[in-house]
C-alpha cells in the first residue's frame, strides 16, 4: 500500500468517481455540507483517506470527491493506493462520531443538547423546514462565536416536556441575541411554569397545546411543532395574544439571520 498527501482537483476527483462502479449511493446532504466547507476555506487535512484499489477502483471517498466537483476547488487529502479490493466490505463500519460526540470529547457541557441547538439555530436562519445539519467544522466554529448558546442549553434542561428542550434551548439563546433577554429568560420561564406574563399569553398556549398533544395518539409533526414553537415565540416578543394553534409555512424570527451563524454561507 502507497499512502501520499495529494492535490485533489475537480478534474482527478471527476477521474476517480468514474472508476468506482460498486461503491454505495451517494448521500446529496452529505456531499452538500462537504462542499459547503470546502468553498468556505474550512476544508482540514485529517487523517481519513480516499483509497483506490490496485485495479485503479475508488474504494472509499466517493463524497469528498463529489464534494471537491461540486465546490469546484481542490483540496489537500491523504490518499492510499494499492487497498486490497475486498476491504470495500468493513470500511464504514465503525460509529461514526457526531457533533455531540466531539464537544463531548472537548468537555462541553449539555454537549448533545448544545449541538442540538445549534443545528436548529443553523436551521432557523436558513428558514428551512427540515433540520440544515451543520458540519463538524461549522459547528465548532459556529460555538466559538455563540458560546452562550451552553447558558441556554442548561436552562432548557430544567424543561420536562418532551420533545421540546432544544426548541426552547434555541428560542431563548435567540431572543437574547436580537436584544431581547428579558422576554427571552420569561418565556423560558412560562413555558416551564405555565405562568403567564399577559393575557392569552403565547408561551402558556404553547405550552398547554404540546402537553396535551403528547397525550394524543396521532402527534403533530416534527415540522410543525418547530414552526409553531417559533411563531408563539414571535408573538411573545411582541406581546401579542395567542389563541389557536396555527404555523405560517415561513420558519424565522426577525433579526437571525445567515450572516449571524459565524460559519460564512
Amino acid at each position: 500500500m502507497e499512502v501520499q498527501i495529494k492535490t485533489i482537483t475537480p478534474e482527478y476527483a471527476r477521474k476517480l468517481l468514474n472508476n468506482n462502479p460498486s461503491n454505495r449511493l451517494i448521500r446529496s446532504r452529505a456531499v452538500e455540507n462537504m462542499a459547503r466547507d470546502i468553498s468556505n476555506g474550512k476544508w482540514q487535512l485529517t487523517g481519513e483517506s480516499i483509497k483506490i484499489s490496485s485495479d485503479g477502483y475508488l474504494i472509499d471517498g466517493q463524497h469528498r470527491l463529489s464534494a471537491v466537483v461540486k465546490a469546484d476547488t481542490p483540496i489537500q487529502c491523504l490518499v492510499c493506493y494499492n487497498v486490497d479490493q475486498e476491504s470495500m466490505t468493513v470500511i464504514d463500519s465503525g460509529s461514526k462520531r457526531t457533533i455531540g460526540d466531539r464537544f463531548k470529547i472537548n468537555n462541553v457541557a449539555n454537549a448533545y443538547q448544545v449541538a442540538a441547538i445549534l443545528n436548529l439555530l443553523n436551521t432557523l436562519a436558513r428558514g428551512h423546514k427540515s433540520l440544515a445539519i451543520l458540519t463538524p467544522t461549522e459547528a465548532k466554529l459556529m460555538l466559538e462565536e455563540h458560546p452562550n448558546v451552553k447558558e441556554s442549553a442548561a436552562l432548557a434542561a430544567r424543561c420536562k416536556i418532551k420533545g421540546t428542550a432544544t426548541m426552547l434551548g434555541a428560542a431563548h439563546y435567540v431572543s437574547g441575541y436580537i436584544g431581547h433577554s428579558t422576554s427571552a429568560d420569561e418565556f423560558v420561564e412560562t413555558f416551564i411554569t405555565g405562568v403567564g406574563t399577559y393575557p392569552n399569553d403565547a408561551a402558556r398556549f404553547l405550552r398547554e397545546y404540546i402537553i396535551t398533544d403528547c397525550m394524543k395518539a396521532n402527534r403533530m409533526s416534527t415540522n410543525f411543532k418547530r414552526r409553531l414553537f417559533f411563531h408563539a415565540l414571535n408573538k411573545y416578543l411582541s406581546r401579542d395574544p395567542m389563541t389557536r394553534a396555527q404555523a405560517p409555512e415561513t420558519f424565522g424570527v426577525r433579526g437571525w439571520t445567515v450572516d449571524k451563524l459565524g460559519i460564512g454561507t
